[in-house]
């Protein structure tokens, strides 16, 4: 039987899966990336990124730098 998920800031089972626009740091820049699946906190609200939500992210950071280093 596989073990509930985690709340990896309270502790908690009470997580939903959502697609939600997800926001990261890079360097002093907030971005936000859109449709990143997570699971959702119910208690407080913190967003844990599925294996999924987790390959966009990548990708996407990736992307940012890539653009970066061309424009910089």
């Amino acid at each position: 039987m596989k073990k509930k998920p985690l709340c990896d800031k309270c502790g908690s089972q009470n997580l939903k899966v959502q697609l939600v626009t997800y926001p990261m740091q890079m360097g002093e820049k907030q971005i936000t990336i859109g449709r990143v699946t997570v699971r959702k906190c119910l208690d407080c609200n913190h967003l844990i990124p599925t294996e999924k939500g987790q390959e966009k992210i990548t990708r996407c950071m990736i992307n940012m730098m890539d653009i970066m280093m061309l424009h910089g």
